[in-house]
């Protein structure tokens, strides 16, 4: 009976585990039709085309929100999100990985990014 209660944690921690490394490797970019530019020294996105469908707006976006935006244009994960965002600017790990899933969440709920 022991042995079966260890066993099942472990694979209750192993599934844990493969859920939160899953979620990091989780691949995204901007979808098709937002695009970004700068005006007057302010950093945007638009929806244009059929990404309107989803999100009718503009972003105005802070300068790391700008450089995040950027980094989607291609495929990235969590992962090499914050890893970039460390390197850029001095922040540590956590933050950088805090601040970038509250991002993603929100990009995701707006329809703005897809996989």
């Amino acid at each position: 009976m022991v042995a079966r209660g260890c066993i099942n944690k472990a694979l209750e921690m192993l599934l844990k585990y493969n859920s939160l490394t899953n979620k990091k490797r989780y691949k995204m970019k901007l979808k098709k039709g937002i695009v970004t530019n700068k005006i007057d020294g302010e950093c945007f996105a638009i929806a244009t085309g059929k990404a309107t469908k989803s999100f009718n707006g503009i972003i105005k976006n802070n300068d790391t929100a700008a450089f995040i935006f950027e980094l989607l244009k291609k495929e990235q994960t969590e992962d090499s999100l914050v890893n970039e965002i460390v390197k850029k600017y001095d922040v540590d790990e956590q933050t950088a990985r805090n601040d970038i899933k509250e991002l993603i969440s929100l990009l995701k709920e707006k329809k703005i990014v897809e996989d």
